[in-house]
């Protein structure tokens, strides 16, 4: 895996938890920012999980052909 993929995979998460401790751990603790930091956490999982869609349907097209490319050498070997 290449390092941009694995940055790309957590930058969300790590945007999220600037966002709790600007909140949280700036001592502002009432129900609003509560309730803001809620929105906020339901987004980042949305986004870590865009991203780790797209890299199964990835890994899922390259085991696709990976399958496409090992069947002609079965053929060949089997009509031999």
């Amino acid at each position: 895996m290449i390092k941009s993929q694995i940055v790309r995979h957590w930058i969300p998460t790590v945007f999220c938890a600037l966002v709790v401790y600007q909140y949280v751990g700036g001592g502002s603790g009432s129900t609003d920012n509560w309730r803001y930091i809620s929105i906020w956490l339901t987004m980042c999982f949305f986004f870590v999980g865009a991203v780790t869609y797209s890299m199964q349907k990835k890994i899922q097209n390259l085991e696709a052909e990976l399958q496409q490319l090992r069947e002609p050498k079965k053929e060949a070997i089997e009509n031999a």
